[in-house]
């Protein structure tokens, strides 16, 4: 059991340097963190089934590739290519 050492900073703990109970503190928030990013999850989704989704996303309208799409599409293909060519050849 880790007992504070008088006349050290209040974050020093005899049997735990002060790198060790920065990253104890640091895993207490983390944990925290992930505790409140689960439970907001959680209210988010009731939420969105109280408003009738039932898991699957219902588009406005049909997607349809249109002249603009493609040409962007084969742009980035091409400069994708560009940038990896030099590196497979390697």
């Amino acid at each position: 059991m880790a007992t504070r050492v008088e006349g050290k900073p209040s974050g020093f703990v005899r049997g735990l340097g002060p790198w060790d109970a920065t990253m104890v503190v640091a895993g207490s928030m983390i944990g925290s963190l992930f505790l409140r990013a689960i439970e907001r999850s959680e209210r988010v989704f009731a939420s969105m089934r109280s408003r009738g989704y039932d898991g699957h996303p219902r588009p406005l309208s049909r997607f349809r590739m249109r002249r603009a799409d493609w040409v962007v599409l084969g742009a980035s293909g091409i400069a994708l290519s560009a940038t990896l060519l030099p590196v497979v050849l390697v």
